[in-house]
């Protein structure tokens, strides 16, 4: 096991103001997952755009409250790279997280705003990661992706909304550079932004994490981090995920004058039709069920 950055574990979260409004509730999270005796020995930096670290220092006074440093920086400028249809290129901020940190910090965790950290994830920072240049757990569009970006059938498709970065090699091999041409040579090919320039540029070179770590809606166990990956997130009153109405609900209880996004009274009316009808069937389902384990013990 190596020795980690003197033992300060550094976060990384990055947010543009589509996202600030959310950004506040998954630090939330964050430091509520965050066993007590692990807290003065973590620092947390969010990256977000000029005109609001002023207000973001302000609503994460939390963070320092709860023991935890915060440093909240103005994204840098980013014209090297284009926003796409779904993305801005604040998505492409990722790439220079050597910047933000001091130049002994080895190792960063990332984690998206649409991340839900459920459990303490300290540990990820003692894992050795060798000559790997990131840590992350299989995207289940895999297959899909690879062909689209010409990767061999051997090769990893990797979700890095949980990213645990190795800085060291990053700054040792120039990986800021090498990002920027792999970028230009396969920008016509791009889905899902520097998450498939990432794939390209490390294949080979990844440490993989168990799926608990980045669970995405296809899995149904408990995870340590919940990642909400697709256009419809959990502060959308539409997604009717069983993860994102557990989302809703403690997000509810923590932030008392919230409501999801797009929720109106027609919409609330469907949802309790929808629940009760749910609700007699899972009834129906139980009492057949106990009608006949009783006919069977019985007999």
């Amino acid at each position: 096991m190596e020795i980690v950055d003197k033992h300060i574990y550094n976060y990384l979260v990055i947010c543009d103001k589509n996202l600030a409004s959310h950004v506040v509730f998954t630090v939330h999270c964050f430091v509520a997952s965050m066993n007590n005796g692990n807290r003065s020995n973590t620092r947390l930096t969010v990256v977000t755009e000029v005109e609001l670290v002023d207000k973001l220092k302000v609503q994460l006074e939390f963070v320092v409250d709860s023991g935890i440093s915060l440093n909240v920086v103005p994204a840098r400028n980013n014209d090297n790279y284009e926003g796409m249809a779904h993305l801005t290129n604040f998505a492409y901020l990722r790439i220079y997280t050597a910047e933000y940190f001091d130049a002994h910090v080895r190792k960063v965790v990332y984690f998206d705003v649409d991340c839900w950290i459920k459990q303490d994830i300290t540990h990820l920072f003692e894992l050795d990661l060798g000559n790997n240049l990131g840590a992350g757990t299989i995207e289940f569009t895999s297959q899909e992706d690879k062909k689209r970006l010409d990767l061999e059938e051997t090769d990893f498709y990797v979700n890095t909304g949980l990213f645990l970065i190795n800085l060291q090699l990053w700054r040792d091999e120039n990986i800021q550079m090498k990002f920027l041409t792999c970028y230009n040579e396969i920008r016509h090919k791009l889905k899902w932004a520097d998450q498939d320039v990432f794939n390209v540029l490390f294949r080979g070179r990844w440490f993989l994490l168990d799926p608990q770590y980045n669970l995405m809606r296809q899995y149904q166990y408990v995870p340590s981090v919940i990642h909400f990956n697709t256009g419809s997130k959990p502060w959308h009153f539409r997604d009717e995920n069983i993860w994102s109405r557990k989302y809703v609900n403690f997000r509810m209880e923590v932030e008392k004058d919230w409501l999801p996004e797009g929720v109106n009274f027609s919409q609330l009316i469907q949802m309790g039709i929808r629940v009760w009808r749910d609700f007699v069937v899972d009834v129906r389902f139980c009492v057949k069920c106990s009608y006949r384990y009783l006919l069977k013990k019985n007999s």
